[in-house]
């Protein structure tokens, strides 16, 4: 988007295929991602996981979500690195943080 921008305009052809693109990704990907984080926080709510009930609050879609809001004032060559980098340092923090609380157990099935 920063090439974009830089080379074409801000109102171009490019930056508003660009735009159009991420919106209909964002669009087909939310819904898929939302329902992924509801089953999970649901088995570790009922314990089905092997997590503690707590990592839910670490949960990327209830409390560390982006800022996207204060990102956007950030200057030129660092704004896009740190929008989509601080995503991917969130997302790593919770996954550590499970990794590191996850307990094996045996779920008992009523199929069996």
């Amino acid at each position: 988007m920063g090439f974009a921008i830089r080379f074409c305009g801000g109102s171009s052809d490019a930056v508003v295929q660009i735009l159009k693109l991420e919106q209909m990704l964002v669009t087909a990907v939310t819904p898929i991602w939302y329902v992924g984080a509801a089953i999970w926080i649901f088995l570790t709510l009922w314990k089905k996981a092997g997590v503690p009930r707590w990592t839910i609050l670490l949960c990327p879609l209830l409390i560390t979500g982006r800022p996207d809001f204060a990102l956007l004032y950030v200057p030129s060559p660092l704004g896009l690195p740190l929008y989509d980098g601080l995503g991917n340092i969130v997302d790593m923090i919770w996954f550590v943080v499970l990794a590191l609380t996850y307990k094996d157990q045996e779920i008992k099935s009523g199929i069996a």
